[in-house]
């Protein structure tokens, strides 16, 4: 008998579709919520949108939230406003936290999860992570992205009625 890889270890080779689709949904709409970010940041910059996107674009999401948060300090945005856009890039933060999980480790499904682990990169064996997510907690976090899009938007178009700022409504 031929002795199987580490990655062929790892694969049990269960029906896995539903897991890598609710996977593909989040990541979708969790560009949309960094995206949201982005525009809020050229948004509060009080530059043209082709001067702000020279100086935001190719950043990465949290030296966007940052420049975000020093340009609330500058502009005053309001109590509530502002409530706004702290719960939602916090959210973000954490949401960020598990994404990259996701998409920068090996992920595989295991009964009822999607399991994700370092094992292969980890600096130790001993060192190693390991987390497990439901389809319920992914749809969770997509939903918490849908959220912070829209609450971002209505931010940075605040004429906008509800229903009107966002595809996901």
């Amino acid at each position: 008998m031929e002795e199987q890889s580490p990655l062929e270890k790892f694969y049990k080779g269960e029906d896995d579709t539903p897991y890598y689709a609710a996977l593909g949904r989040f990541v979708t709409y969790y560009a949309a919520a960094e995206a949201a970010v982005h525009m809020l940041a050229r948004k509060l910059s009080g530059l043209s949108d082709q001067k702000a996107r020279v100086m935001i674009s190719g950043l990465r999401l949290g030296d966007v939230q940052s420049k975000v948060k020093a340009l609330m300090k500058i502009s005053s945005p309001g109590t509530a406003t502002q409530t706004t856009i702290e719960q939602c890039l916090t959210q973000l933060d954490v949401i960020a936290t598990n994404r990259d999980k996701l998409v920068h480790r090996i992920v595989s499904v295991k009964g009822e999860t999607l399991n994700v682990t370092n094992i292969f990169t980890a600096k130790s064996l001993l060192t190693h992570e390991e987390e497990s997510f439901t389809i319920h907690d992914i749809n969770c976090m997509q939903g918490d992205c849908m959220i912070i899009y829209a609450r971002l938007e209505r931010v940075r178009l605040p004429s906008l009625k509800k229903g009107d700022s966002a595809e996901f409504d």
